[in-house]
């Protein structure tokens, strides 16, 4: 099972790879509105889109100025064998505003509270690394 649940984080994060160099456009009615506004504290919401179900649950982050809507191609894929989550990050998609300006030192904290405040336990895609939250 273990080695199952590795093996589909690296095809995801390969997968995303290739997604996110992908100049298609996703024009899917789930990104075109918030899904689920989660309380990440301070008073700020991200938007969070979750879809499949199963475990481990895989949470795509998008990089630079991108939000959740990249993974409109692979998400729907993955969800049909586990749980898939993208979200937005501050400021981007449908979320709220940063408070502070965020680094490679706060971004995964706040990815951890959106998620934890939906599932109590998570195997994330951090940078194409498979790890625990």
């Amino acid at each position: 099972m273990r080695r199952a649940a590795v093996a589909l984080l690296l095809a995801a994060c390969t997968a995303g790879a290739h997604a996110a160099r992908s100049n298609a456009v996703v024009d899917d009615p789930a990104y075109a509105h918030p899904t689920r506004l989660v309380d990440v504290g301070g008073g700020r919401r991200l938007n969070l889109h979750c879809s499949g179900d199963g475990t481990p649950t895989v949470v795509f982050d998008a990089g630079l100025a991108n939000w959740s809507q990249i993974w409109g191609l692979v998400q729907p894929v993955v969800a049909r064998t586990t749980r898939a989550c993208s979200y937005d990050r501050a400021g981007l998609g449908f979320s709220d505003a940063a408070t502070r300006a965020g680094t490679s030192a706060t971004s995964p904290t706040t990815c951890t509270a959106c998620c934890t405040r939906r599932a109590s336990r998570l195997r994330t895609c951090w940078s194409g690394i498979p790890t625990a939250a």
